[in-house]
């Protein structure tokens, strides 16, 4: 069984300290740019309030580029993506977005747990959704779906589309049948799980205290000797016995014998959003049908277009020690095509549990706060 958290350790401002020596210009409301791209700026506050929310797996390997370098980056494609559907008239709707954010946020409950720990704000999903749905709308050329497409495609996905049935529930492992069973009754004496996850399983206390908080998990992705024992319990109850299980180790294959006990916090029962409710989601998935290149299209013509803004002088990159990333990463990606900034671009930081969920069939726009960029 894994871990059941994956927690993240944030990059700390320290590691972005050569960022705060800035070569940089001051807005007409007295904001000091830090980037210009046309007549869009990235102020100073903007900036360092996304690149503080950079995590290590968000930098790019056998590069020099730091959280700072990879924030700008991210940044000024963004503004350049935004741009370029501005200018064709792609800009998405609220309301479009607003729907998709709905969809994403009961579809995937990472997305909720990120949201809740500061991993992940409202305003990183809402960009990362905007950019989404922009990038699809430049390779289209802005095409839309008819109604009748849009009903072939919720009838055709609509089983992959729904939501699926997920519980929280606060778990711990023991390598014995004994010592588990002395954690449950320890635990139904209301000790707390991050008590006995430190003191009796001698847990990391970051393990521990993850426990203490929960998880949030897919019922039909979870091992079936734990879902059987999960099935019948209520918000509050904890399981009768510890439920024996059998996982696999993902890095060298061998299967554990583990046993683990736990405690339901609450259940969410599966569901299935009408057609109006995820239309923005359908009109992609009816769209991309008749638009199978759409990638390689948008993807051509934002290069075409950082190109001449960059040629026209149009983009500006203020930070001294970042102003050989315009010429020396953001044109070269868009020449080459190359569909996401140096390092890749992460969905919002998942639970890892022993239930080994299956992925959604759509998965979560990119929504970090450095590159958004697409996945």
């Amino acid at each position: 069984m894994n871990s059941i958290l994956n927690n993240r350790t944030l990059v700390t401002p320290a590691l972005c300290c050569a960022a705060l020596s800035l070569s940089i210009l001051t807005g007409c409301q007295g904001h000091k740019i830090v980037a210009r791209v046309k007549t869009a700026t990235v102020t100073e506050d903007e900036y360092f309030k996304r690149v503080q929310r950079v995590t290590p797996q968000m930098l790019p390997q056998g590069t020099d580029i730091d959280a700072g370098g990879i924030t700008i980056i991210g940044m000024v494609k963004e503004l350049l993506t935004s741009q370029l559907a501005a200018d064709k008239k792609f800009t998405p709707s609220e309301q479009s977005i607003a729907q998709f954010e709905a969809y994403y946020k009961r579809s995937d409950p990472n997305i909720a747990e990120a949201l809740q720990n500061g991993q992940l704000t409202e305003e990183d999903l809402n960009r990362g959704i905007k950019l989404k749905m922009e990038e699809f709308a430049i390779g289209t050329d802005g095409a839309h779906a008819e109604d009748k497409d849009l009903q072939a495609a919720y009838d055709e996905q609509k089983d992959q589309l729904k939501i699926p049935e997920f519980i929280t529930v606060r778990l711990l492992q023991a390598p014995d049948s004994v010592t588990a069973q002395q954690a449950l009754d320890q635990l139904k004496k209301n000790a707390s799980f991050k008590t006995i996850g430190t003191d009796l399983l001698h847990m990391p206390p970051q393990a521990a205290a993850a426990a203490e908080k929960g998880q949030t998990i897919r019922v039909d992705g979870i091992l079936p000797e734990l879902r059987t024992a999960l099935a019948s319990l209520t918000p509050g109850q904890f399981t009768d016995k510890p439920v024996e299980v059998h996982p696999q180790n993902r890095s060298t294959g061998a299967v554990q014998t583990l046993f683990v006990i736990g405690q339901m916090v609450r259940k969410t029962k599966e569901y299935i959003p009408s057609k109006e409710e995820i239309k923005p989601v359908l009109e992609q998935i009816a769209v991309g049908k008749t638009h199978p290149d759409w990638k390689q299209h948008q993807q051509q013509a934002l290069a075409d277009f950082t190109r001449n803004a960059v040629n026209n002088s149009e983009v500006q990159i203020n930070i001294e020690r970042y102003q050989k990333l315009l010429k020396a990463y953001i044109l070269p990606i868009a020449e080459n095509h190359t569909a996401t900034a140096p390092g890749g671009s992460l969905a919002p930081p998942e639970a890892q549990s022993p239930q080994s969920a299956p992925q959604q069939s759509a998965p979560p726009p990119s929504a970090q706060p450095g590159a958004s960029t697409p996945k």
